[in-house]
């Protein structure tokens, strides 16, 4: 797959070409979207936040830096959901509003 942005090609990585950092970074969001496909029965398809457009996600959003910050301050381990845990659903939520607003755009 390749496609022309900003005159470079960008060209799907080779991960034996990959830094240390970008492999895990990779790692991170193949994470975070494998999340989000096991969530979606649990939570519904996207067009389910667009019941209250992109305010309702961004609420979400909200409550999950809240959670970050509120973890961040805290001791010990949590009884639930882990800081890393909220870090990946709040790239979630960001990708949801993106596609959202790219929809809106007709992108």
């Amino acid at each position: 797959m390749k496609k022309i942005v900003k005159q470079k090609l960008i060209t799907r990585p080779n991960k034996d070409n990959l830094k240390e950092d970008q492999k895990r970074f990779c790692k991170v969001l193949w994470e975070a979207m494998k999340l989000r496909w096991r969530k979606l029965n649990d939570y519904g398809r996207i067009q389910e936040y667009c019941k209250f457009g992109s305010l309702g996600v961004v609420v979400r959003m909200s409550d999950k830096m809240a959670r970050i910050v509120n973890l961040t301050q805290k001791i010990g381990q949590p009884n639930n959901e882990s800081l890393r845990d909220s870090a990946i659903d709040l790239i979630n939520y960001s990708a949801i509003l993106v596609t959202m607003l790219d929809e809106q755009s007709g992108k």
